[in-house]
């Protein structure tokens, strides 16, 4: 019986190592920022992460980013970010504040997305932008019906903890822009001061708030300046308004 015989494993003494230190994998050894996201509707689940990576781009990167496979089943839940042609693992430069996120499932489902994994983010908002709504993913999960005929739905907002580039003013304020208005979610409800300058330097909006969100409605499409400032600080960002 050619199985019959026994086999012998032989090690030379190149593979053993000189210390009685225990050789285990380090549990900290992925320490990228990362957001993993998962959706659920009729007891079936997907997910989808993003990163941020000193090696990423904005591009699609074959060591760092995986597409998304989409399966023959429509009424299975994907999630998906649309970028490059649609990613499950989106790698990213630090800079990046937003991406476009979307989902697939049955006409009319019901769908919760969540957030199981936040590792290295003080702040990630979800803007629906079917309906209008933002919520805060730290807080708790979003609920929606699936509309097939509605894409590009959602976009996805974070801010990085202890980022030392201009994302370290994200700590108090988060501000984007949605359906021809500027948002400003303000988490720790500061009382702020808000004004917004076109590329002419002209004063469009100005307004004082201490709520939560602060939406303000322009009426011309284009780049403007969105200045927010507390008694504390002053976050500064340029924005696009299509």
């Amino acid at each position: 019986d050619p199985f019959s015989a026994s086999g012998t494993l032989m090690m030379n003494r190149s593979v053993c190592v000189h210390n009685d230190v225990p050789y285990y994998k380090k549990a900290d050894s992925i320490t990228d920022p990362l957001i993993r996201l998962v959706l659920l509707s009729e007891n079936q689940t997907d997910e989808a992460v993003v990163r941020f990576s000193e090696q990423a781009t904005i591009d699609f990167d074959g060591q760092l980013d995986a597409h998304k496979m989409f399966g023959m089943l429509e009424e299975a839940p994907v999630v998906f970010f649309t970028d490059n042609g649609g990613m499950c693992v989106n790698s990213l430069p630090v800079g990046v504040e937003s991406i476009p996120l979307d989902v697939k499932g049955e006409q009319g489902a019901a769908m919760i997305l969540s957030m199981t994994d936040d590792a290295g983010f003080d702040h990630v908002y979800l803007t629906d932008n079917h309906s209008g709504v933002t919520a805060d993913l730290k807080e708790e999960p979003y609920t929606f019906d699936y509309l097939a005929w509605v894409d590009n739905r959602f976009t996805l907002h974070f801010s990085l903890t202890g980022a030392v580039d201009h994302r370290a003013q994200a700590d108090s304020f988060l501000i984007f822009a949605q359906q021809g208005a500027v948002v400003i979610q303000n988490p720790e409800g500061l009382r702020a001061d808000v004004v917004i300058y076109n590329v002419a330097g002209q004063k469009m909006v100005s307004s004082r708030f201490d709520e939560n969100t602060q939406v303000l409605p322009v009426s011309q499409p284009g780049a403007y300046l969105v200045v927010v400032t507390s008694a504390t600080k002053t976050t500064t960002k340029k924005i696009i308004l299509n």
